[in-house]
This record gives structure tokens, sequence and C-alpha cells, in this order.
């Protein structure tokens, strides 16, 4: 079959469509031309099975390929076994071999696959050879959004095999153009494609073949990534793989080096992402606008050229600045001037949408000042309106001095104090500098070192102004999550405050309080309750207490709470949670938030005690309260109560209601603090758990293990511990070949020095009987 210019020209346009309009587009291209639709429809019959689309430098090995596999092997058919799977029937066929849906056949258990055989004639000693060494290295890609590998094997004929997880989504255009989803939803969206790529790339997996149809979402929203690896089945020598990966290579999506020839590594795939983030940005494919050897395009500049932008969200003042910085730096021509790996283009997607600088764009006073504030809004307001609240009690203090007592030098101390830590606050925010220093965070750094610095020198002669100084920013890394300043920092308040004339009890307290938890997270635990409960005797002890020591007194019982839960002592923190709740009700309109997180925390804790029906109250009674909803509240709350809502279903069983809660509660809280948040790792755990009890073990697999997969945030050990078992327990009832290995190195987390004995307890119970 010659080349045919009209055909290659009709099979860009078509593939351009989404598969569901490409047959009634070639129809009436084709007109009359019978022969020409008819191999019109094999090329995209072979783009659609195979999942490697066609353009039209590759048309010639496509009908190659096609008249390779022209005559159906008789073998294969409905009903044959495969390893452990029976076929069903055929999704495609390709280059590569065969596509079929197949579903387990040796009664262990019930489960749909895609798999897929590799054709007769790749099936040499050393193809074979190869593709036992790729099959290991896949089945390490534990990851939410990756299509897993399942199984793999050899059949009678000597051909490769592979069962991947089956995936029923949309390809990602079609998700664009049937959802419309706004530019946060694509970037979010787009982050989570980057960080599949960033976790094979850390199993030295690289896919060198990235593309919009290698990509499928779900009715959730979640995408999957497809065909991770499958081109180095068929690696050799050099020349062999450059030769292998230029006949099923996409142009549309390919990096420049790789149709230089060369072979393709992780900056090749950091370019594939770029093509794919261009064409969400813009709805164009960029190879079609881009004439080789002009400068990259922006995509900012690209919506002038279309007829409609891709979505109303979508704006070239959205995407100027930011969005464009990115799109270049993937872009580039040269790969060692893109980003470094996935994750690093992942990492500066993820800055934008939290409001971050970028890595991407140069520094700037004015771009990371207005960067600073826009990302730290509610946290500028609290933290100044913390500090001025220091200076309105420092005036209070004075006046109320001058009002309750003739004593001169009470008013004068009282005066000096109040005029202290006002000129010490304007000083510190007078000189903050958002550009002082290099990280993403310097701004926020610079602010609350220098007021740590300046309040142990400068304030050293007024040791109750350091105090209240140096606790207000340590609990202000608590909050930020550095726990390394916030300890040290922490430790200086108590210091000053022991030494201040008359100490502050509440200051005491809660930096105490704090610091005896940090304890605990070390693997001292008993020492951390005997210090906190130390500190409940001398604040019950107070006679009259204030609004400040009755706070104290709610934090520290729930700290208490925390490690007794811990510890195994599940009653006791019971009561630990409804003193915390007691002691919160008492100024529950001054400090709405403390009170209804208590409630929170004890629906959340009765749930995981087994007291559903409470729980369930407790979480709607938060859900219903008024306050949840004033401006003292953090939106946070709402979405944390929500959340328990869902932990107090799964209590009761009702874990098909609780499913969809749990996944709406983890986007809630990776939009506000991260996918890799404390909090967000808790619910995607309790997401695995659901997901587990519905018998969706390679979901439930899948999302246990990229919790595992992220690196450690300062938690303790046990919240780690308990993920392990949970992955372990899967694994066991998926029959996985590694859940003999993953319930041994979970028993001994489990048992260990450090471990915990309800958790070691559930892990013994894994291990089958002697």
């Amino acid at each position: 079959m010659p080349p045919d210019p009209r055909r290659a020209r009709l099979l860009r346009e078509a593939l351009d469509l989404p598969t569901a309009d490409r047959d009634a587009f070639v129809a009436e291209a084709c007109g009359d031309d019978a022969d020409l639709l008819d191999s019109l429809r094999r090329l995209l019959a072979l783009d659609a099975a195979t999942g490697l689309p066609l353009d039209q430098s590759a048309e010639a090995h496509a009908i190659d390929l096609l008249a390779d596999d022209s005559e159906p092997d008789p073998r294969l058919r409905a009903g044959v076994r495969i390893g452990a799977y029976r076929l069903v029937r055929e999704l495609g066929k390709g280059g590569m071999g065969s596509v079929w849906l197949a579903e387990r056949a040796d009664g262990q258990f019930s489960q749909q696959v895609a798999l897929k055989l590799i054709r007769i004639g790749m099936d040499s000693e050393h193809v074979q050879r190869q593709f036992r060494r790729e099959r290991a290295l896949l089945a390490r890609l534990q990851h939410p959004n990756i299509a897993q590998l399942i199984d793999g094997g050899i059949d009678e004929r000597g051909r490769p095999w592979f069962a991947m997880e089956y995936i029923d989504g949309i390809s990602l255009g079609a998700w664009i153009e049937t959802v419309q989803p706004d530019l946060h939803a694509r970037l979010e969206l787009f982050a989570k494609l980057c960080r599949a790529v960033a976790h094979a790339h850390r199993q030295l997996v690289v896919h060198r073949d990235l593309k919009p149809s290698n990509v499928l979402v779900q009715s959730d929203g979640e995408p999957r990534l497809l065909d991770f690896g499958i081109a180095r089945l068929v690696e050799n020598d050099d020349s062999e793989r450059t030769a292998t990966m230029q006949r099923f290579l996409t142009r549309d999506f390919a990096a420049p080096e790789q149709l230089r020839g060369e072979p393709g590594g992780t900056s090749t795939d950091v370019y594939a992402l770029g093509l794919i983030l261009f064409e969400i940005l813009t709805g164009e494919r960029y190879r079609r606008l881009h004439v080789e050897g002009e400068a990259t395009l922006r995509p900012s500049a690209t919506l002038d050229n279309v007829t409609r932008a891709p979505s109303a969200t979508i704006t070239r003042t959205r995407l100027r600045g930011d969005l464009d910085a990115i799109a270049l730096r993937a872009l580039a021509e040269d790969p060692a001037r893109r980003y470094a790996d996935a994750r690093q283009l992942a990492d500066d997607v993820q800055r934008h949408l939290d409001g971050k600088p970028i890595e991407a764009r140069p520094d700037g006073f004015a771009y990371r000042a207005a960067k600073f504030v826009r990302r730290n809004r509610a946290a500028v307001i609290a933290t100044v309106l913390g500090l001025a609240a220091l200076l309105v009690a420092s005036g209070v203090a004075f006046r109320q001095a001058v009002q309750k007592t003739t004593e001169a030098e009470r008013a004068r101390s009282a005066l000096r104090q109040s005029e202290v830590v006002n000129q010490f606050m304007l000083s510190v925010f007078g000189t903050a500098d958002p550009n002082s220093g290099k990280g993403v965070d310097t701004s926020a750094g610079a602010l609350l070192a220098a007021g740590r610095e300046r309040a142990t020198t400068e304030l050293a002669a007024e040791p109750g102004v350091a105090a209240t100084v140096l606790h207000q920013i340590g609990q202000t890394y608590v909050s930020l999550g550095e726990d390394r300043l916030a300890r040290a920092t922490l430790a200086q308040a108590l210091e000053f405050n022991e030494r201040a004339q008359s100490p502050s009890l509440s200051i005491a307290a809660a930096a105490g309080g704090r610091l005896a938890y940090y304890a605990f997270q070390d693997g001292q635990a008993e020492r951390a309750l005997d210090e906190l409960d130390a500190i409940v005797e001398r604040l019950d002890a107070v006679a009259d207490p204030d609004e400040d020591v009755v706070n104290a007194l709610g934090k520290t019982h729930e700290l208490r709470g925390s490690i007794l839960y811990a510890t195994g002592r599940k009653e006791a923190s019971r009561a630990a949670g409804e003193a915390a709740v007691a002691a919160w009700r008492r100024v529950r309109d001054h400090y709405p938030a403390g009170f209804l997180f208590s409630e929170i925390g004890l629906a959340d804790l009765n749930a995981a005690l087994g007291y559903g029906e409470s729980a369930l109250e407790g979480a709607e009674r938060v859900l219903a309260d008024p306050l949840a909803t004033s401006r003292d509240v953090p939106p946070a709350l709402l979405a944390h109560a929500r959340g328990v809502k869902a932990r107090a279903l799964q209590a009761l069983g009702r874990h098909a209601e609780a499913e969809p809660m749990l996944r709406a509660t983890i986007e809630e809280f990776s939009q506000q603090h991260g996918a890799d948040a404390a909090l967000t790792r808790y619910w995607r755990f309790r997401h695995a758990e659901t997901l587990h009890a519905l018998g969706r073990l390679d979901e439930a697999q899948a999302v246990a293990d990229a919790v595992l997969a992220l690196p450690s945030d300062g938690s303790a050990a046990y919240r780690r511990t308990r993920v392990e078992v949970l992955a372990a327990a899967i694994a066991r009832d998926r029959n996985a070949a590694d859940a003999p290995a993953r319930i041994d190195a979970a028993t001994l987390a489990a048992c260990g020095e450090s471990g915990n004995a309800e958790l070691c307890a559930k892990a013994q119970s894994l291990s089958p009987g002697p």
C-alpha cells in the first residue's frame, strides 16, 4: 500500500478528535472512497487497541503491523485460560499484540484485568529475559494514579503476557471535552499526573511515551496513567531500543532528542508532560502551532489565536506569569534547562495552586511579597491579630494599673511593658523584608526568625514580655509544622517565663504541654504523660481561672488523650477527650474554633472505639452549630467535621456511604493543606480502610501504598505503622506475592520498641497459624 498524502492528513485529523467522534468523521470525509475508509478504520482500530497513536511518520509501520497480525490466532478466544485468568473478550489488537478483558479464574477472588499478550515474533529468549526483569521493575509501581501491574507470565507458546488493572474511565481529552473542568481542576489533575511519573522515576522506570491517550480519568475525577514502561520490554542494545521507540513514537508528544533518534530519559518525560500541560491550558496541540527553530510558545499568547478559550476560567491574564513560566521551562529544547524531574514540575504547579512563588520565575521583591501575602493571608491576619492583642493587652494592663492602684511604681512598670512590646512589634514588622531569603517561605521564615532572635536579646531585661512574644512565635511554628523550630522557641519561652517576676501559668501550661507531646513523639510516652498530668493538676488548682488558663486546660487534655490512645489506653483517652470538651465549653464564645475542634476530636475518638452512634451525633452537632460558620472559625473545621462524619459511618459499617465522603474530604484537605500533609495522609488511610471493607482490594492497596511511599512528616511512629499493618492485611486478602514479606515488616514495626500493643496483635493475626 503506497503512501497516500490524503490518507495521512485525514488520519492526523481523526486522531485529534475524541475516540467516539472518529468513525463519523472519516465516514463523511471519505465519501464514496470505500478503500480509503476501510484503511483509515483499520488504522484507528490499531490506535485504540495499542494506546500508541499513529501519525504520518509511523503510518507505514502501522500498515505493516496490521498485515503481520492479519491472521488471528485461533487459540485466542473467550474462555481460554492465560495463567490464573480467563479471557472474556478482545478489547483490541495492535502492533505489540492483543489486549483482552479477562477475569480471575482460579477461584481465589473476583477480579477483572486488562490482559496484554505480546505478539509472536517478539518472544525471543532475550525478550523473555528482558520481560522478567521489567515485570519485577513494574511491579514496584504502587501509586494511586498509575494503572497497576497485577500479574504476568509466559504462556504455553512462549509469549509474555501482562495482567494490568482494568480502568473504567475516559481519555484525558474526552474528560476535558465533556466535563469542561475549570483551570484549578485541570492543574490539580496535571499535578497528580506529574507525581505519578515522579514515582515511576524513583523506581527507575521511564515512560517515554506520555500523551493524553495514555491517561484515563475515572468518574471521581482521578487520573490513571497507563502503559508505564511497556516499551522497555523490547529493549536490547541502544540501536535496537532507538529503532523500537522510533517505530512506536508519537511525534506530537516526543521530545526533540527523541526525534533525533537519541534514547530518552527522565527529562524526556518532563518534556512530554510540558506538552500535555500546554494542551490542557490552551486546548491546542503544541506541535501543530510551534514552528521548529522558533522560540517556545507561551500558553497565554496562544489564546489570541484560538477560536474560543477551553474554559471560561482560562484567560490570558491567568496564564500569563506563573503558568507561562512553568510551561516554558518544561518545554525547553535543551534537556539541561528543563525541570530536573517530574517531581520538580509537580511541585511548581502545586506552588502556583497554593499561591506560593514558583521556581521557574526569577526572584523579585514585589513578586515574592505579593505571593507571601496571598499565600498566608489567614496566617498573616492571625499573627498580626495575635501580636496586636499583645499590644492591646499591654495597654489594658496599664490602664487597669492606673485605675486600680495608686502605686506609682506599678503604673510605671505597666507603662514600660506596654511601650516595650509596642516598640518591639513595630520594629519587627517595620523591617520585615519578603525578599530577604531564597527559599519558598523565606518571607514568613525571616519575619519569625527575626522576632525570635530579637526577643531573646532586646527583651532580655523584660523576661515576661520576651516569654509572651516567644510563645506566640513558637505556636506559629507549631501551626506551620516547623517542629524543630517550635521546640527550640517554646523552650526559650519557658525559660524566660520562669525568670519573669509574675510567671504566666497559661504560657507554662501551653508551651510545656506541647514540649511534652514532642517527648512522646520521640518515644517517651510515660514521661510525656507524667508532665501533662502535672500541668492538669496545676491548672485545676486555680480557684478562679481566666480564659487563657481554661484554654490551656482544654489543650492539655487533648494532648493527653492523643498519647493515651496511641499507647492503647482507649477508655482513658475517651475520658480525656470528654474533659477537653468540658473545658472548652466554658469558653466556647471566646474560643469557638477550639471548642468545635475538641468536639470533632471526641467524635473521631468515639468512632475509633466503636461508639458509632455517639460519633455520628457529635459530627452532626458540630456541622449544625452556628459557631461553625462564624468568622472566627477556619474553613478547615467544616471539612474535618465532614470527614469525621464519614469516619462515624465507617464505625457503623456503612462503608458505601462513607467512601464518597472520604474522597471529598481528601480533596478538601489536599487543597487546604497539601496532598502530603499529615491530616491529608490520615484521611487517605481511612479511605484505604473503607475500600478494603468494600472489597475493592486493588484500589485499597494502591491508596495505602501511596501513603507509605510519602516521606516522613515527623508524625508519631504508630501512625505509619497502622498504615503498614493495613497494607499488609490488604495484600494478604489479595493473595499478593509479597504479602508474607509485608506481614513480617508490619509485625516488626508494630511489635518493636516503639510499637503499639493493639497494632502488634493485628499484625500477628495476619500470619497463618502453625
